[in-house]
């Protein structure tokens, strides 16, 4: 092991939150910006217009996407969707709560002998 990296292993020993900072800051704050880059590009497009001949975006400040939202067509979409993922949400509900239930109920004896045998 490299001088560098035993002093950076002495200096962390103990320090589990540092170590834990230092390990996960970085993909961290990188994940959030780009989500949240993501999302703000995508609310700025949302308020720019498309040309209905050639379908290119034009870059003028209007409403109309969201006023199109309204439309039948797209109201079935978000109905559909919406239903969609109450039906996931339900599923995984009816199937983790059990297994979380066992797991919670005939492992806790495990647990409890391992850590106090080590």
């Amino acid at each position: 092991m490299s001088a560098i990296a035993r002093s950076v292993s002495t200096a962390l020993y103990g320090r589990r939150r540092l170590a834990l900072t230092l390990l996960l800051g970085l993909p961290l704050f990188w994940l959030g910006v780009v989500y949240c880059g993501s999302l703000l590009a995508l609310l700025a497009n949302s308020f720019f217009g498309m040309d209905p001949f050639s379908g290119m975006v034009k870059r003028e400040f209007t409403l109309q996407n969201f006023v199109d939202l309204g439309a039948p067509a797209n109201l079935d979409v978000i109905v559909r969707t919406v239903a969609m993922a109450a039906a996931v949400t339900l599923g995984c509900a009816a199937i983790g709560f059990p297994i979380a239930y066992l797991m919670a109920r005939y492992t806790r004896g495990w647990c409890a002998r391992r850590s106090t045998s080590a």
